[in-house]
């Protein structure tokens, strides 16, 4: 497997180059100056709400007090990152799902099976192609899910507390090293999902000989294999957790493991904020918040939800391949 991965990231070959010049060539973004100020506005609240919170937890403060004075950009963040995150999964499905449906609607695709490039290299150069032409769309994406999910983990954490009204105990708000764990593992499972949708469009547009039912097939294997992949996941996790309470009390202090199960289905989201809801001790000194450690259990449960993404990812791909070495015996016209 790592060699595989170290392949695959490090090898080019001529289809990544001519499937990355070709996409370049043919998009063209539409800019507009309120678009762009709203991007980078947002961009910079989000980066706001990041040193906000690396501030309050290293002054061992309430940051929930800022979140809730801000709300209305705090509301702003989450809507433009949500739509961005949904607009970007579309056109990385669409350049995938295009890559290869266009050979063959082009009646290209006989040619570049003679030229003895064999499946694999075909697979992986289209989808490596649209990773890179993505990567900084999806790291600036990384960027405002971050802050998202500082703004939705304070926030439900505070709300929590405040609901259950636990007057002889102490609210535990993330260190400084959780925070930063915080947006390295966001901005993994942002980049997670790029390689996913561009993988899963790639094997739409293997078994469609056009674009739209290959971006159809696209969106149908993405939502297949993170369900093949999620389902029996969440299902051990489950039984373990509420059959087994033993077992859940002395090696889960919440359900992280659960939110490890999900994140193939929200990009990570739940399993990246779960430490910033915050956790309760016995209150001393009058003290009502104070900093707490960064969980074990957390850091297992985004190592486990990594390695889903890393399985699913791999699964595509490799499905691809079979795809394509199939759609390579059988001509265009046949």
């Amino acid at each position: 497997m790592n060699s595989f991965l170290f392949r695959l990231t490090f090898a080019q070959n001529p289809i990544t180059h001519a499937e990355r010049t070709y996409q370049q060539g043919m998009y063209q973004a539409p800019r507009h100056w309120l678009r762009t100020v709203t991007k980078w506005l947002v961009v910079a609240i989000s980066l706001i709400v990041f040193g906000m919170a690396f501030v309050t937890s290293y002054t061992d403060t309430n940051p929930a007090v800022l979140i809730e004075q801000y709300a209305p950009l705090m509301a702003l963040l989450i809507i433009v990152a949500a739509g961005y995150h949904i607009y970007l999964m579309f056109h990385t499905m669409i350049l995938a799902a295009n890559s290869i449906s266009r050979e063959k609607e082009g009646l290209t695709w006989d040619l570049l099976v003679l030229t003895g490039i064999n499946a694999r290299q075909i697979v992986r150069g289209k989808w490596w192609a649209i990773i890179q032409l993505q990567f900084r769309r999806y790291l600036l994406l990384s960027l405002l899910r971050t802050g998202v999910a500082i703004v939705l983990g304070v926030a439900i954490g505070s709300y929590t507390y405040k609901c259950t009204v636990l007057n002889f105990v102490a609210l535990l708000y993330p260190n400084v090293l959780t925070l930063v764990l915080c947006a390295v593992f966001g901005t993994i499972f942002t980049l997670a999902n790029l390689a996913i949708t561009a993988a899963c469009g790639v094997l739409g547009s293997v078994s469609s000989r056009s674009s739209a039912a290959a971006i159809v097939r696209g969106f149908t294997n993405q939502i297949f294999l993170t369900l093949l992949v999620t389902a029996p996941v969440i299902y051990a996790i489950h039984q373990r957790l509420f059959y087994y309470p033993a077992w859940s009390i002395k090696y889960l202090s919440s359900f992280e493991f659960l939110y490890a199960g999900l994140a193939l289905l929200d990009s990570g989201l739940m399993v990246v904020s779960s430490p910033l809801y915050g956790s309760y001790r016995p209150r001393k000194q009058n003290l009502t918040v104070s900093i707490g450690p960064t969980s074990g259990d957390w850091v297992i449960a985004v190592c486990i939800a990594l390695l889903l993404s890393i399985f699913l990812i791999w699964l595509t791909l490799w499905r691809a391949e079979k795809s394509a070495i199939a759609a390579m015996a059988t001509p265009v016209n046949a």
